[in-house]
């Protein structure tokens, strides 16, 4: 086994942790899980990459179109997080651990990931 998602949907079957028994409880943990994957994930990484290019053109390039999309899925996880009531801090560190985030993750914004 392989890629990241697939370990850890097989990790959370077999440990019984961090996953839902039910198909719709799941539901919103593989959305989170996908959007991590294939966009969270890959994006800051970019910014980060485009950070060390010293070609000022190629890292000015790199860096607008990976902020910006960064920036975009910033915003995605501001607006479904705002939109989820939770009841106290710890249930909201556990759901994100579903797919790797940490609270850390929100301060990026700003801070030294370079795309204030």
């Amino acid at each position: 086994m392989f890629e990241s998602g697939a370990i850890l949907i097989y990790l959370g079957e077999k440990s019984g942790k961090f996953w839902p028994k039910t198909l719709r409880e799941q539901v919103p943990v593989l959305e989170w899980l996908m959007w991590q994957m294939g966009g969270f994930g890959p994006m800051p990484g970019q910014v980060h990459h485009f950070l060390q290019v010293e070609n000022e053109q190629d890292r000015r390039y790199g860096l607008e179109r990976y902020s910006k999309e960064t920036r975009r899925l910033y915003g995605v996880f501001d607006k479904r997080l705002a939109d989820v009531e939770f009841r106290r801090r710890t249930d909201l560190d556990r759901r994100l651990r579903h797919f790797g985030l940490g609270l850390a993750t929100r301060t990026a914004q700003g801070g030294p990931c370079g795309f204030s």
